[in-house]
């Protein structure tokens, strides 16, 4: 199945969809780990598109927040409150949230 932008959206998990859309692409994955997702890439750029992404893998992107969290003795939202970015509304935060979780799970795969 393809989902917006072109993107495939069969993935199980937001990890194998990081995978499957970026992990292919020359330099995504490291961009993504050492730049940032602000930098724009496909399927993260748009605020429809990390919408979409967010409620498909709800539960992937905050067993990511609670794993980096708890590996630096902080709880979810003092983790979020670290990151650089803040968000005003709720589309703003599901965007931070897919953006913070893609490059943390961009960060473990290119280290690997």
């Amino acid at each position: 199945m393809i989902c917006r932008a072109h993107m495939i959206c069969r993935a199980q998990t937001f990890e194998a969809w990081l995978k499957a859309n970026l992990g292919g692409r020359d330099g995504y994955m490291k961009d993504l780990a050492e730049y940032g997702a602000q930098g724009g890439f496909p399927g993260l750029t748009y605020y429809k598109d990390t919408g979409h992404l967010y409620r498909r893998y709800t539960d992937d992107l905050w067993a990511i927040l609670r794993e980096e969290a708890e590996a630096q003795g902080q709880t979810v939202l003092e983790f979020l409150a670290a990151c650089n970015g803040t968000p005003d509304d709720a589309t703003g935060f599901e965007n931070f949230v897919v953006w913070i979780c893609a490059e943390t799970v961009a960060r473990r795969l290119t280290d690997d």
